[in-house]
């Protein structure tokens, strides 16, 4: 049993590091290290707690980054911001409760259904496009119903921000990246806030896979 659990801890520590080197290129990594963290026995609210956790942290430093660099105005944002964190909050809320049996059986689907969208989504494109929505509407579609997808599930939010910048304000991909890690980070916080205050803490092999793949520079 001892063997089994050191074997899954270093499995998952493993499959947790190379999905923050695929988050980091490409975006979505959690639709590997989610059926990589349910596989090694945790919940599907532990799973996706874990998963918030190990997001956090590289969105928070990506929005630092584009915020020194003053490609992002938060002064510009709060509107889109107190959306996405109202929105990710009430998925993470929602999510807990619902039976973790039904969990198991629809998360397959939806990771399946968003692996697809990532394989056939379109090229952007880097210029700048007419705005097509802007103030509150823009904020309810881009902050509170993407916030609410990230705080329910959440693979591919990233992508889907910037996708909403690009199509609705006309940013160019450059900029709209720069603008979805903000949007990002608040969603990862908040549907981690209640999570935690759900009481999915995450499991001590979960953890330590995160710690590690953090130490490795993942």
């Amino acid at each position: 049993m001892v063997f089994s659990q050191s074997r899954n801890a270093r499995g998952v520590v493993c499959f947790c590091s190379t999905c923050r080197f695929y988050r980091f290129y490409r975006g979505g990594g959690g639709l590997l290290s989610i059926p990589i963290l349910l596989s090694a026995g945790l919940s599907p609210a532990q799973a996706l707690a874990t998963n918030k956790l190990q997001a956090v942290g590289g969105s928070f430093s990506a929005s630092l980054y584009f915020v020194r660099q003053r490609a992002v105005r938060l002064s510009e944002q709060k509107l889109p911001i107190a959306l996405t964190f109202l929105g990710s909050t009430f998925g993470a809320w929602l999510i807990q409760q619902i039976h973790a049996d039904f969990l198991r059986q629809i998360m397959p689907v939806l990771v399946i259904g968003i692996g697809l969208y990532f394989l056939l989504m379109p090229n952007i494109g880097d210029e700048d496009r007419q705005k097509r929505l802007s103030g509150l509407p823009f904020a309810f579609l881009a902050g509170g119903c993407i916030g609410f997808y990230d705080g329910f599930f959440g693979p591919g939010a990233g992508s889907f921000y910037a996708l909403a910048f690009v199509t609705l304000s006309g940013f160019s991909l450059p900029k709209a990246t720069a603008h979805a890690k903000v949007l990002n980070f608040t969603s990862n916080f908040g549907g981690l806030l209640f999570f935690i205050l759900g009481g999915q803490a995450v499991r001590r092999s979960g953890g330590q896979a995160v710690r590690r793949s953090r130490a490795l520079g993942w």
